[in-house]
């Protein structure tokens, strides 16, 4: 019986990591909002930026809003993760 146990340990879910403090989560949070908000704003405003050419490698002359769009979705999902971990701890599902 022990054996069949040893066998089945690595078809489970994959290990999560830790979560972070509660304060960190927020300030995350807080901090992508800001960044969601800031890059948003420029994006809707047309301001064309050069900051973000470093990320791709390239010029990216007149598709500059790729760059702020990426930086948008990734804080959209850094945002996310952070907030599921709240609402676990929230309702006081352990994580594995």
């Amino acid at each position: 019986m022990a054996d069949d146990l040893d066998d089945t340990r690595g078809l489970g879910p994959p290990h999560r990591p830790r979560s972070l403090p509660v304060w960190i989560n927020v300030v995350v949070i807080g901090f992508g909002l800001i960044v969601i908000v800031g890059h948003a704003r420029s994006l809707i405003e047309r301001r064309h930026t050069t900051d973000f050419e470093w990320l791709f490698g390239w010029n990216l002359g007149s598709w500059w809003w790729v760059g702020q769009l990426v930086v948008i979705l990734g804080w959209c999902i850094i945002v996310f993760i952070r907030a599921q971990d709240l609402m676990r701890r929230r309702k006081g599902t352990p994580i594995k």
